[in-house]
């Protein structure tokens, strides 16, 4: 979550509007060691849902399952879940 803090706010003071911000968020995919949890997975949704409805982080790369905890498939399914049910 630290490097999509730092990517934000470099997008951010380089003046790009909210859209542009959440056009450049759609077009990354992040890669990590492990499955995200059920926090980070749910955090990446709901950053998704708060730049623009319409854009999501393009893909998550992970190399190994979280048995306990995964977000995105082990435990939760967090990455297909709709941000439309999030926000009520």
């Amino acid at each position: 979550m630290e490097a999509i803090d730092v990517l934000l706010e470099h997008w951010q003071k380089n003046g790009l509007s909210r859209i542009q911000v959440a056009e450049n968020f759609s077009k990354c995919s992040l890669y990590v060691t492990c499955e995200p949890c059920i926090m980070c997975a749910g955090s990446l949704s709901i950053l998704g849902m708060l730049i623009e409805s319409d854009y999501m982080m393009k893909e998550v790369y992970y190399g190994c399952a979280n048995d306990k905890f995964g977000g995105c498939g082990s435990i939760l399914s967090l990455h297909s879940s709709s941000s439309k049910l999030l926000a009520r």
